[in-house]
């Protein structure tokens, strides 16, 4: 669906593992590995193009900035007679103290499926996210099911 990203994975002992388990099985959507995106919708390649070069460099911090949102992405693909459409809760992220438009980290993921106000209302809270929290990976994201998704390790790319 969302082809190869590259992420910033977040470290399994931080907090917001345990809050994002909680939300998600009192949606009853998909759990999924707590990330911030670099880059999506690339080619495996060009991936790990791109993670090689954010290696590279010092990780950033990200903190939290303002509420939570729902955003939905519509996807048609050739195998498909109709769309699918992609909900996710949103927390919208300062990076190293600096608003950038479309900066966040995912809460919950649900697929034909609207996100009501009150399920928005009860989005966990986020804890600040420290370099030490962070790891540049390339995920493959081809399936629609945010359960499918999983790290390429660096031996294969």
């Amino acid at each position: 669906m969302f082809r190869h990203c590259v992420w910033y994975l977040v470290n399994i002992k931080h907090p917001i593992y345990l809050s994002m388990a909680s939300y998600t099985a009192l949606l009853g959507t998909p759990n999924f590995l707590p990330h911030i995106t670099i880059q999506s919708g690339l080619s495996k390649e060009k991936a790990v193009e791109v993670a090689n070069r954010f290696k590279k460099y010092e990780k950033p911090f990200f903190s939290p900035s303002g509420w939570p949102k729902i955003s939905k992405t519509s996807f048609k693909n050739v195998y498909r007679t109709k769309e699918l459409d992609f909900y996710a809760v949103e927390q919208p992220l300062n990076t190293n103290g600096i608003f950038v438009e479309d900066i966040h980290i995912s809460l919950a993921y649900s697929i034909n499926r609207p996100l009501t106000q009150m399920e928005l209302a009860m989005a966990p809270f986020c804890d600040r996210f420290y370099p030490a929290d962070l790891e540049v990976v390339v995920a493959d994201c081809t399936e629609e099911d945010p359960n499918k998704w999983y790290i390429i390790d660096d031996e294969s790319v």
